[in-house]
């Protein structure tokens, strides 16, 4: 039943015998964790040479993030608290689940986390302001999360007027015309 990853390869562990270990596949050439519906069998020689990653032992939940690039002319400020606003909902969904794991957890490990909360982090890219939501998620839910933020995302910002997506574009830009008096540009 746990969802593991070893050696590069991901799935939902469905079998263990004396020789094998046998997952269903995750991932791969599937976006966002899903199944692919094909059987990996692992020998379990690679269990003793391979790290094991487990997905959901002791904490079903992992962090996940959403990146967005909205124009440097945007109010960036309305659209981090828009998004920051969407993930809140989604995280009071789960937020007593989170904080019994937590506390289970932390009886076993000395794991302290201390900020569960979702976050937006603000970055300059080159053709916006990037904001990356990081917010908690159900392991096996990610993508389904990730559909709701970012349909809740995509319709506020179509919604607010001074917020606008970024993308890739170019502009000619005079600086004799438009740039700052002091370096070359227009006389004040």
């Amino acid at each position: 039943g746990d969802r593991i990853e070893i050696d590069g390869k991901i799935g939902d562990v469905i079998g263990v015998s004396v020789f094998q270990t046998t997952m269903l596949e995750v991932g791969n050439w599937v976006k966002a964790d899903q199944s692919t519906g094909r059987m990996l069998i692992i020998p379990n020689s690679m269990l003793i040479r391979c790290a094991i990653h487990n997905y959901v032992k002791g904490f079903p939940y992992i962090w996940d993030e959403i990146s967005v690039v909205v124009t440097f002319e945007s109010d960036w400020e309305e659209a981090d608290r828009l998004i920051l606003a969407k993930a809140e909902v989604e995280a009071d969904k789960i937020e007593p689940q989170v904080k019994q794991q937590i506390k289970r957890m932390q009886d076993h490990y000395a794991i302290r986390y201390e900020h569960l909360t979702p976050m937006v982090y603000t970055s300059i890219a080159y053709n916006g302001i990037e904001l990356t939501l990081r917010y908690l998620c159900p392991v096996r839910e990610r993508r389904a999360i990730t559909h709701r933020l970012s349909r809740n995302i995509l319709q506020a910002f179509v919604s607010h007027p001074r917020i606008d997506f970024a993308y890739p574009t170019t502009r000619i830009f005079r600086n004799n015309e438009e740039g700052k008096p002091l370096a070359g540009g227009p006389n004040a």
